[in-house]
């Protein structure tokens, strides 16, 4: 929603700061990683792009940060809405996301 209200106030462009549940014991905590493809299982996107089980996510910033943040394996909620929400209202966006916790063990950390 308040995407769609930045849209309608002129907002062309936006970057998203969140973060995710690391899914690897070797990502520190508050590494940042940039996001590349998401499962959509939120329902939101769905309202905005067509079906599919995966969302692309920064398809056109990704190359300019690509040699300071590198594959990691993370799960996040947002970023399939948020991506979905951009390219209907064709806004440009980036997602940067930090990791809150790491869930690669049997218990919570």
């Amino acid at each position: 929603m308040d995407i769609e209200v930045l849209h309608a106030q002129g907002v062309e462009k936006v970057i998203i700061f969140g973060n995710y549940g690391a899914l690897d014991s070797n990502i520190e905590d508050c590494s940042i990683i940039i996001p590349n493809l998401a499962y959509r299982e939120e329902e939101t996107s769905y309202h905005y792009v067509e079906k599919s089980d995966v969302i692309d996510i920064n398809p056109e910033y990704k190359s300019e940060f690509i040699d300071l943040l590198l594959g990691a394996k993370a799960v996040e909620m947002e970023s399939s809405a948020i991506a979905a929400v951009c390219k209907y209202l064709g806004m440009d966006y980036f997602i940067f996301l930090s990791a809150g916790d790491n869930l690669d063990s049997a218990e919570w950390d």
